[in-house]
């Protein structure tokens, strides 16, 4: 009997995630932005317990908010995208109580709401806009690229100059170290609900944004701040007056771009690494476009051209002010052959000295490039973007050495942006739900990108209404939705279609259930 009795509470000591012994409130909001501020690195997910993490960039802003949960025994809720009778999804779900350590538990929560949670959950569900006064470390900023990709950053500091400290992730998810970044968030995002953006407490997830207490610092002046500065140098401009007590000097600009790009450098390294390991998996072959997109650095390497442009306006007005006197000589050679006043081999030396980066060439051996070698090899394509490069290719090295394979950005595929007199309309998601006679229950989540590339996700509803993301192989996720059903033996029950639609200037998502 006694032992029978160990058994049962032994059971119940891990049967949650984690139990919730305490509740948000604004102490805790405080706490989490000190935690956030001085206790996480970007190594949190390579290094010590958390190790083993996976994240891009909407997972990094899930997975430190949940560890901080997770720490101190607070709730974490967040939207169940996926549809359901399950609106939310919580810690206190029993659908990983067969792991006995709580880390391991942990993280194998975390890791299960990988494709689950996106940019688009961050922003339209689980965030509301916090006004611009009460801005702080763990507030994140979520935005829309260039290309209508979606990204997401966590604000670490803020500084004097009215800077942000951000730490990120990105794609492909895996495990990684977040990268740094010291200045501004780029780029600007068009329009609500994107934009500096805070968690909500599990009480107020249903809720609209305009119920969230004035006190937890919600408010709408970024989207009017947005309105009267249309361009993203005088909207960040005008933020950064609003929210700095010292103007930041030339040399600290200097200092803190050469930071950016040496920790951009640093995570190029890594995801041309990752790539070049990558092939060896798939025995060489070409990459797919979704893996194109995962892989490639044409984005990333822009990112680092345009942190060292950055460089050149405020050189030049330094230079008509007359205040570069207080710059010693390295530093005003280097900025001049940028701007190019002086292309001499000395100025040329001094502006590659700023910033010499080791890559690995083989097992031992390392090779360094340095930043005049890199920037003018972006801009007259001795680097290469391209992920089907070699290795050294991909370093402005074995120019001799095209790529057999057809570079991914001149295929053209499929657009799924739609237009109408009235509305815009981009197709997200297809979230299908279906059952084996078994009576198990699935769902299929299909996302699609902005040029319509698709990403499957398959999800088992346990026990405890829980969705269970099951392994695909790579045939697998190429197959259709009816040739997956069919392999499963299993019939469709209903699908979701997640629109995100553009009207009267206004964005928001459009849902359509259909059977």
């Amino acid at each position: 009997m006694k032992f029978l009795v160990f058994l049962i509470i032994s059971a119940s000591t891990y049967s949650a995630v984690w139990e919730n012994r305490n509740q948000w409130n604004q102490n805790w909001e405080v706490q989490h932005k000190e935690w956030i501020r001085k206790k996480l690195k970007s190594d949190i997910f390579t290094k010590g317990k958390y190790k083993g993490i996976k994240t891009d960039c909407a997972d990094a802003v899930y997975s430190t908010r949940a560890i901080f949960a997770f720490e101190n025994q607070l709730p974490f809720v967040i939207t169940n995208t996926l549809g359901g009778w399950r609106k939310s999804l919580s810690n206190s779900t029993k659908s990983f109580d067969q792991i006995e350590d709580p880390v391991e538990r942990f993280i194998a929560f975390i890791n299960n709401l990988g494709d689950i949670v996106s940019t688009l959950s961050l922003a339209y569900n689980d965030t509301f806009p916090v006004d611009i006064a009460f801005l702080s470390p763990g507030d994140n900023y979520v935005t829309v690229n260039r290309d209508n990709s979606r990204h997401a950053y966590i604000i670490k500091d803020l500084s004097e100059t009215g800077y942000f400290h951000l730490l990120y992730s990105n794609v492909p998810r895996g495990v990684r170290k977040l990268t740094s970044k010291k200045g501004l968030p780029t780029p600007l995002f068009k329009e609500a609900p994107f934009g500096f953006k805070r968690f909500k407490w599990p009480t107020q997830i249903e809720n609209p944004d305009i119920a969230i207490p004035a006190e937890r610092g919600y408010g709408l002046d970024q989207y009017r701040l947005r309105k009267e500065y249309t361009f993203e140098s005088s909207f960040f401009g005008a933020l950064t007056r609003l929210l700095r007590t010292k103007v930041e000097s030339i040399k600290e600009k200097i200092d803190r771009t050469l930071e950016n790009v040496k920790v951009q450098l640093e995570f190029r390294r890594q995801i041309v690494k990752e790539t070049h390991e990558y092939k060896k998996e798939i025995d060489g072959r070409c990459l797919t476009q979704e893996e194109y997109y995962n892989y490639s650095t044409p984005s990333r390497d822009l990112r680092i051209i345009n942190e060292i442009n950055s460089l050149k306006e405020p050189w030049l007005k330094a230079k008509q002010a007359g205040l570069t006197f207080a710059i010693d000589e390295k530093y005003r050679l280097a900025m001049d052959y940028l701007i190019g006043d002086d292309l001499s081999e000395e100025a040329g030396k001094k502006f590659e000295s700023l910033l010499k980066f080791k890559y690995r060439k083989g097992i031992f051996r390392k090779k360094k490039i340095n930043l005049k070698d890199f920037y003018e090899g972006i801009q007259n394509g001795n680097v290469s973007s391209n992920p089907n490069d070699t290795f050294m290719r991909r370093w402005g090295h074995d120019l001799d050495k095209p790529t057999p394979c057809l570079d991914q950005r001149e295929i053209i595929s499929e657009q799924r942006t739609f237009h109408s007199a009235e509305k815009e309309i981009l197709s997200l998601e297809k979230i299908t739900h279906f059952e084996q006679k078994s009576s198990d229950t699935y769902i299929l989540k299909e996302a699609f990108d902005p040029n319509g590339q698709r990403k499957i996700s398959l999800f088992k509803i346990d026990k405890y209404g829980f969705p269970i993301q099951q392994d695909l192989n790579f045939e697998e996720r190429r197959l259709s939705t009816q040739q997956l059903l069919k392999k499963l033996q299993a019939k469709k029950k209903s699908v979701l279609y997640r629109n995100e639609v553009k009207k009267n200037n206004q964005l928001y998502l459009e849902e359509r259930i259909a059977n």
